[in-house]
């Protein structure tokens, strides 16, 4: 590479590094999720890296054997804003942040938390991501019982050496607001990571919501860095090590699973409507209806409103790969929420006139303060006495002579009508299990 390591004369055989190059072309240009072709990650300056005969032959081959893939020699060059950006060379002048922001940032700011690109365009961003800690189960794999009872304390700097060299990236914004203790200051490790994978779900979450909210605006595409941790790593992953989700994979599914969505902006309580398939969706009318709850499972909020087109009249299609904003309802009990000094549970959802559901989402929100405060939250899991869960399985099936396909039922029989952040596992099984 030559610019974080190496030198930028590498590779010396540029015929076989180009024989290589060709065979990887070959390899990947029919896989069904082949969206571009890149030369290398973060190579700068375009004089030098990759060398010229590189650069050329690269162009060649892949002009030669997938003409109709896009192809670019840098993901992201020059790194600084004093320098011209070259979008023939890379397809960012910068990438990031990896850190944790307020959710309302990724609906306001062009950038979060990139400092000084207020106002960069960054429309390809070709790597955005945060901290990620897996499952309690799974860091106790690969840290040894006094290491792991160091969990990190709040707004911590410095953490122990052994969550140090698995790469620990902090849950902090600006040094002022932790997004693990928002939930309350936990007992243990356990209770630790029970938090911060309700953190790493509501920041990722907030992440492609926000971009979403914002493509072909101010955005084309956003990729996150990365999908799936290769050791046993503390920052960036959707899943661990042991193939485990982690809050923040559930997250980005509650995003970007659903292709017609309806999403709320956490710092307005404002709604879209995000539709990304190739073609409209009709109706005489759409509706978005609101429902919050508290914690223990009573309505402080209900609402219903009509979207409408921009000449005031009721909305009766849905363009296709566009973002309808919604606005706010104008009930008094929806505009009381954001001043709500407690965290409420939020039902969002899409219908047609008819009724029929297009799209549904939930949120909690403890207000609309940029610095939420969850503590209610976290003293579900700390003061409320567990709960006996009625646990059924059904159609057990040998799906070939490897996988097995089970369906699991679990009822909550208790008065405790809320819980947060529900996953199941799987005791002594070493297999990856998939939900």
């Amino acid at each position: 590479n030559g610019r974080w390591a190496g030198s930028y004369s590498w590779p010396l055989d540029h015929d076989a590094y180009l024989a290589n190059a060709r065979d990887v072309v070959l390899m990947l240009r029919q896989h069904p999720s082949l969206l571009l072709l890149c030369g290398g990650n973060e190579l700068s300056p375009k004089s030098r890296n990759p060398p010229p005969a590189i650069s050329a032959g690269l162009e060649v081959l892949v002009h030669e054997l997938a003409p109709d893939t896009p192809f670019i020699l840098s993901s992201m060059a020059p790194q600084n804003y004093s320098e011209p950006f070259d979008s023939s060379y890379a397809l960012a002048p910068n990438d990031g942040n990896y850190g944790f922001n307020l959710l309302g940032d990724y609906f306001t700011q062009r950038n979060p938390g990139l400092d000084g690109a207020e106002n960069v365009s960054i429309s390809f961003q070709p790597e955005i991501g945060a901290s990620s800690i897996p499952v309690f189960s799974s860091l106790a794999k690969f840290l040894s019982p006094e290491p792991l009872a160091q969990y990190p304390s709040e707004l911590s700097a410095t953490v122990d050496g052994n969550w140090t060299y698995h790469k620990y990236e902090g849950f902090t914004t600006n040094a002022t607001y932790d997004h693990v203790y928002a939930y309350g200051i936990p007992r243990d490790t356990e209770e630790w990571v029970a938090q911060a994978q309700l953190a790493q779900y509501a920041q990722y979450k907030a992440l492609f919501e926000g971009f979403s909210q914002h493509m072909w605006q101010w955005y084309s595409a956003v990729l996150m860095w990365k999908s799936q941790s290769p050791w046993p790593s503390l920052r960036g992953a959707l899943y661990d090590y042991y193939l485990v989700q982690t809050g923040g994979f559930w997250g980005v599914k509650a995003a970007l699973a659903e292709p017609l969505h309806v999403q709320l902006d956490p710092s307005t309580f404002e709604c879209a409507v995000v539709h990304k398939l190739p073609s409209e969706v009709a109706a005489s009318s759409f509706h978005i209806h609101a429902s919050a709850y508290d914690l223990s499972g009573l309505v402080v909020a209900n609402a219903d409103w009509e979207l409408q087109g921009l000449d005031g009249t009721p909305l009766r299609r849905i363009p296709e790969d566009s973002v309808t904003l919604c606005g706010a309802a104008s009930s008094a009990s929806w505009q009381a929420l954001p001043e709500r000094n407690a965290t409420s549970v939020v039902d969002l959802e899409l219908r047609k006139a008819s009724g029929e559901v297009l799209s549904q989402n939930r949120y909690w929100l403890a207000g609309s303060s940029p610095e939420q405060n969850y503590s209610d939250v976290g003293a579900l899991r700390r003061d409320l006495p567990w709960v006996k869960l009625q646990v059924t399985v059904q159609r057990v099936q040998q799906v070939d002579l490897t996988f097995q396909q089970a369906e699991v039922h679990l009822r909550n029989t208790g008065s405790n009508v809320t819980a947060f952040g529900i996953q199941l596992l799987l005791d002594q099984v070493e297999a990856p299990v998939h939900f």
